[in-house]
Order: C-alpha cells, then sequence, then structure tokens
C-alpha cells in the first residue's frame, strides 16, 4: 500500500485518539494546512474503507475510527507501519518533499 506521509500522519493520529479529533487539532499535531487536511481526509477515508474500518465525521466535532477495537487497530497500526517504512525507500514526489530530500 503507497500512502503519503501526510495520510500516514493523519491516521496514526486517528488511532490513538479515544474521542472526536477535529480538523483543527489534525493540522496543529501534525503541521498541515487545515484545508490540505480536509482533502487528505477525503483519502484517507477511501483508504480505511478498503482496510475494513469506517472513519465517521460529525460536523462541530471531527473525525474518528468507528467501531475500533484495541485489537483491531494494532493490525491497522502495523499495516500503517509497513507502509511507513516503504515510503522511506520511495523518492519524495510532492514539492515540499523533494526539498527536504
Amino acid at each position: 500500500m503507497n500512502l503519503k506521509k501526510n495520510e500516514i500522519e493523519i491516521i496514526k493520529l486517528l488511532i490513538a485518539s479515544t474521542n472526536y479529533i477535529s480538523s483543527y487539532d489534525i493540522a496543529t499535531a501534525t503541521g498541515i494546512n487545515r484545508r490540505l487536511v480536509r482533502d487528505e481526509m477525503l483519502n484517507v477515508k477511501i483508504i480505511l474503507k478498503s482496510l475494513g474500518y469506517e472513519l465517521v465525521s460529525k460536523t462541530s466535532k471531527g473525525y474518528i475510527i468507528e467501531g475500533k477495537s484495541s485489537h483491531s487497530l494494532q493490525g491497522l497500526f502495523h499495516i500503517i507501519e509497513d507502509a511507513e517504512r516503504q515510503r522511506e525507500y520511495v523518492f519524495p514526489t510532492l514539492p515540499q518533499e523533494r526539498q527536504l530530500y
């Protein structure tokens, strides 16, 4: 699975959160622009759905992975870690990543 850095960071935050997490909180924690967070959440929703998880969003509350249990999240966390390791061996594609590289 080929995930972007932003998607990995957002999914990690969602896994760690026990309550709803707002786009503002996600933007603050990851350093991503709030508008970009909203755009990335569409991708994250598709990714989680393909892995069998449901991303729920509620107005003025934020986002949460629905129906998560500690056992199922452990599996999701391993998938995300594997994607992150694979990402280390891929050349950067985003302009900001290319500058850092």
